[in-house]
C-alpha cells in the first residue's frame, strides 16, 4: 500500500527569504528552501549520491565558514525530501531569472526526470514579467500577494523544458565547457532565461587578456575608482549585474581569491567575520592586471572550479574571449 501523502503541493523555493513571504500568503502546501549554490564550487560530471553529497558539503562549508557534518547532514535531508516527491501530487518550483537560480533550476528538472514519480505535476512560476520591472532582484523582496498571482498563474514544465534542463546540467557538470557552447547554439528556447544565465557563466571564465573573469574585473574596476567596502561592492555589483545573482557569499569568495597568492592583487582591510567593515584596495599588482600588463593567472597560478571545469596549473586552461564571445582553450605551458 503506498504512504500517505505528506500533502497535495510541495513548494521548492530559490531560497528561505522566498518562503517566509510564502508562508504569509495563505497559498497552501509544504515549503521547502532548496539550500544550495550550485553557481559555486565543484560539480563534477559522474560524481553521485554520498560522494556528491561529501563533495559539496565539504564545499559549502569552506566557503560559508560552516561544520561540514552540519551541511551534510542538512544535504541528506534535502535530498531525502526531494527523493519523496511522489508523496504529492504536485510540486511548484520558485527560481528567478538569474545564473544563480538557473543552475539549480536544471538540476532539479534533471534530477526530478530520473525519479519514478508520473502522478506527481511538475510546475514553476513565471517571473517573466518581473524581470523587466525596475529595481526587481528577487521573489524574497515581493509581497505575498504577488506571490498568490504567480501560483495561481503556475504553469507545468513541459517535456522540451525538461529535455532542455537536463541537456544544460550534463553541458554544466561536463569537463569541457565547449559542450555549454553546444548547449547555446543549439538552443534554450524553453527555458527563456537560460541563454543568459549560460552567457553569464561562461564570461566567468579566465579573460584572454588578464586572466581574470567577468566578476573580478569588474570588482577590482570598482575598486580602483574607489570604491573599496564590500557592502558596496555587493550591492552596487547586484544592481549593475542581475544577471549572475551572486549571494554575498560566492561574491566573497571571489574577491577573497584576489587577496592571497605569491603576488596578491587585493589588500584586505578589516576583520573577515564582519563584511559591514571589510574594505579592500587595489595593489600594485592588481593595478596592473587590471590594465591587461600582467596576467592573472602567470602570476598566481589557478586552482578553482567553475561548474564542471576544475581550472588548475599544469592542465588545459579555458579562457573567455570577450570580443568574439567564445571560449579558448590553453594547453598546459601554452601562451
Amino acid at each position: 500500500m503506498r504512504a500517505a501523502r505528506r500533502g497535495a503541493l510541495l513548494h521548492v523555493l530559490n531560497g528561505d527569504a522566498t518562503a517566509a513571504v510564502l508562508a504569509r500568503s495563505g497559498v497552501p502546501g509544504d515549503r521547502l528552501p532548496f539550500r544550495e549554490a550550485l553557481i559555486s564550487g565543484p560539480t563534477p560530471f559522474g560524481v553521485r549520491t554520498e560522494a556528491w553529497r561529501s563533495l559539496r558539503a565539504a564545499h559549502l562549508a569552506d566557503e560559508a565558514g560552516l561544520d561540514v557534518q552540519d551541511v551534510e547532514r542538512a544535504l541528506l535531508e534535502q535530498e531525502q525530501a526531494l527523493e519523496g516527491i511522489a508523496d504529492h501530487a504536485e510540486v511548484v518550483l520558485w527560481f528567478e531569472h538569474d545564473l544563480f537560480c538557473q543552475v539549480n533550476l536544471v538540476h532539479l528538472l534533471s534530477r526530478f526526470a530520473e525519479l519514478d514519480a508520473p502522478e506527481t505535476r511538475i510546475s514553476m512560476v513565471d517571473v517573466g514579467e518581473l524581470v523587466t520591472v525596475e529595481g526587481f532582484r528577487g521573489l524574497g523582496q515581493l509581497s505575498p500577494e504577488d506571490l498568490v498571482a504567480l501560483f495561481e498563474s503556475r504553469r507545468e514544465v513541459t517535456e522540451a523544458q525538461t529535455a532542455a534542463a537536463v541537456q544544460a546540467w550534463a553541458a554544466y557538470r561536463s569537463p569541457d565547457p565547449a559542450s555549454l557552447e553546444d548547449v547555446l547554439a543549439t538552443g534554450t528556447s524553453p527555458l527563456p532565461f537560460l541563454h543568459e544565465a549560460l552567457t553569464c557563466h561562461l564570461a566567468r571564465f579566465p579573460s584572454v587578456r588578464n586572466g581574470l573573469g567577468h566578476v573580478e574585473n569588474v570588482a577590482l574596476g570598482r575598486i580602483a575608482d574607489g570604491v573599496g567596502s564590500f557592502s558596496s561592492l555587493f550591492d552596487e555589483f547586484g544592481v549593475a549585474y542581475p544577471g549572475y545573482g551572486l549571494g554575498d557569499t560566492q561574491f566573497r569568495a571571489c574577491l577573497d581569491r584576489l587577496a592571497v597568492g605569491r603576488d596578491p592583487l587585493l589588500g584586505l582591510e578589516g576583520n573577515g567575520e564582519d563584511e559591514a567593515h571589510l574594505r579592500y584596495t587595489l595593489t600594485g599588482t592588481g593595478r596592473r592586471v587590471l590594465q591587461n600588463e600582467r596576467d592573472f593567472i602567470e602570476t598566481n597560478g589557478l586552482d578553482v572550479w567553475l561548474g564542471g571545469v576544475h581550472l588548475r596549473d599544469g592542465a588545459t586552461v579555458w579562457r573567455w574571449d570577450e570580443r568574439s564571445e567564445e571560449l579558448v582553450a590553453q594547453p598546459p605551458g601554452g601562451p
